[in-house]
């Protein structure tokens, strides 16, 4: 994959990528906490040690679980051949999250609008229909019997 890109880039690269599959196709998006360290400087991505992590430190979990991560955003175009395959990433700052947020929600909100409506069935609809006004009558029919008992 691709060097993550800015924050805005993405925003902006995302909105070319549903309006590309607008008319037909998928976009798919991950989102997932980010939890190694950077590369070294020998290229490697080193997995971050949990701090505290000898037995009976609680200390450590209180600090592990009130660290803020960065956040993994990826999306691709789901076409299966790689050199067609558009993909862009970001990484997205504690600190910037609350900004990306409303932007990225706003994205998705003006380009979801075309999505289609899920049709029903006309039988599921019917027998839907059926099955609630069969409900109401034996509940009906239950009330009477429970008049004429009194």
């Amino acid at each position: 994959m691709p060097a993550p890109l800015s924050n805005s880039e993405f925003l902006t690269q995302l909105s070319n990528l549903f309006a590309s599959r607008q008319a037909k196709g998928s976009v798919f998006i991950t989102q997932k906490r980010l939890t190694y360290q950077a590369p070294t400087a020998e290229g490697d991505a080193e997995m971050a040690e949990a701090e505290g992590s000898g037995a009976g430190h609680a200390e450590g979990e209180a600090d592990e679980d009130e660290r803020e991560w960065p956040c993994l955003i990826r999306a691709t175009d789901g076409q299966s051949k790689s050199t067609t395959k558009i993909k862009i990433s970001t990484i997205v700052q504690p600190q910037d999250y609350t900004t990306f947020s409303t932007a990225y929600g706003n994205l998705l909100k003006a380009s979801m609008s075309s999505l289609r409506k899920k049709r029903k069935a006309k039988g599921a609809a019917k027998s839907k229909a059926k099955a609630k006004d069969a409900a109401g009558k034996a509940t009906q029919h239950t009330l009477e019997a429970k008049d004429e008992g009194c």
